[in-house]
């Protein structure tokens, strides 16, 4: 059974947070001692998968492959289903994941993709 768990990019203060909750508990703290609300995050769960470096793999993480082809893993609601895809909306299967590298996020580091 993979491990629940989540991360949350705070819209407002402009950094992730991690291990939060995202159901009965709406507020957290912030490293900086401010308090966030839920709704002013976007929400990332962990995939159970980890990189070719032993790092969580979370939605929103961009992954880079061995020929430096860079990803975005994305939930696709329509499909139920976890995909690494690329700006040209080519998608890696998550088997291959194993064999990237978590380069960065889409929220902290959206210029990767453009690469």
């Amino acid at each position: 059974m993979r491990e629940i768990k989540f991360r949350a990019w705070d819209k407002i203060n402009g950094n992730m947070l991690f291990d939060v909750s995202t159901g009965t508990i709406d507020i957290w703290s912030n490293p900086d001692g401010r308090k966030a609300n839920s709704k002013d995050c976007k929400f990332m769960q962990f995939t159970g998968f980890h990189d070719k470096n032993g790092v969580g793999i979370y939605e929103g993480d961009i992954v880079e492959d061995t020929i430096r082809q860079k990803y975005e893993i994305k939930w696709i609601e329509e499909e139920g289903n976890l995909k690494a895809i690329n700006k040209e909306n080519i998608f890696r299967h998550f088997r291959d994941i194993q064999f990237m590298e978590v380069i960065g996020n889409i929220y902290e580091n959206p210029k990767l993709l453009t690469n």
